[in-house]
């Protein structure tokens, strides 16, 4: 790709509206004793309007720094906090590869996208700067598109297809030399991603619940073995199997409930400490921590019917007669 390409596409298909070739580099950023690795990105005035940066402070470099390869810069807010602290940036130089940028702006925050990239990271530059002074190289590598309306996406994305086979000469059935991402693929891979991830807490949950509730199978077959004596002496006073049975599965749901209380506070105390400490912004769902209390209890009374039965089917002298 590259900014011949990104031309092309802006001048010959009617349903774009905004064109940004872009390049970027992980490099050294350095302000006075401070240095920072930062993303040093090229590119066009309309880069930050397709990707939503706003100027806080400051202003965009200009058509004329694109022209002149100026040594300009706008910077995000991290890379604004690595370099400078609390001092305002706006006026100052940073050097960059050796080569000094002064700072025009700065960007308003914009924190970690889906990925879990800080999108605040950075710091843009006329991308004739990046490509001549820095990198030396002419393609880039990747062109964002803005389209007209998200029902033009499809029909845009494949003139773009057949602008760009054109322009890098892919003739009969040579196969695209790029890869052409629109808002509707990534919107179908998130959506894949959200299933297949939300398949794998099913699954893992579904573990965890039979694994409990065999270790609530477990404790109760132990409990009515322990307590064969009690069990007879309950028979033998006029306690009914149903009797039995029902002492032994409230005592099966307790502990299911007890097992599932922890895991809520644990689960509620984890997403707390997410939220206030990480980077995540995390939700509690009310309804979901009700049912898993109730799918909690439920289990504790599924896993507890075969040694509830068990126990009320004891004969009561023999049990009585048990040491």
């Amino acid at each position: 790709l590259s900014p011949h390409d990104a031309r092309l596409i802006e001048d010959e298909i009617e349903e774009v509206e905004l064109v940004a070739p872009f390049e970027e580099k992980r490099m050294n950023a350095k302000f006075d004793n401070n240095a920072a690795e930062t993303s040093i990105t090229g590119s066009t005035l309309d880069f930050p309007l397709i990707r939503g940066y706003r100027i806080e402070k400051g202003e965009m470099f200009s058509e004329k720094d694109l022209k002149t390869a100026s040594r300009v810069a706008v910077i995000g807010k991290t890379a604004v906090k690595n370099l400078f602290g609390e001092e305002d940036p706006v006026g100052q130089v940073v050097k960059v590869h050796f080569i000094p940028f002064k700072i025009i702006g700065v960007f308003e925050a914009k924190g970690v996208d889906t990925n879990g990239l800080d999108q605040d990271d950075l710091i843009l530059i006329p991308l004739p700067t990046l490509m001549r002074r820095i990198v030396n190289q002419r393609h880039v590598s990747r062109i964002f598109v803005k389209i007209s309306s998200r029902e033009n996406i499809a029909k845009a994305s494949e003139k773009i297809r057949e602008v760009l086979r054109e322009s890098h000469k892919l003739v009969d059935e040579r196969e695209d030399d790029f890869t052409l991402v629109s808002q509707l693929d990534m919107e179908e891979m998130k959506r894949e991603t959200s299933e297949l991830f939300t398949k794998l807490i099913v699954g893992v949950a579904a573990i965890s619940l039979l694994v409990g509730g065999i270790g609530i199978l477990a404790v109760m077959l132990i409990s009515v073995k322990e307590r064969t004596k009690e069990i007879g002496i309950r028979r033998a006073v006029g306690a009914t199997r149903r009797d039995i049975i029902r002492q032994f599965l409230y005592e099966s749901l307790i502990i299911g409930f007890l097992g599932g209380g922890f895991g809520i506070v644990l689960g509620v105390g984890l997403t707390l400490g997410l939220t206030h400490w990480g980077e995540w912004t995390l939700l509690l769902d009310q309804d979901s921590i009700w049912t898993a209390s109730w799918v909690c209890a439920l289990i504790g009374v599924v896993f507890g019917v075969f040694p509830a039965i068990k126990a009320s089917k004891l004969d009561p002298m023999e049990a009585l007669t048990i040491e």
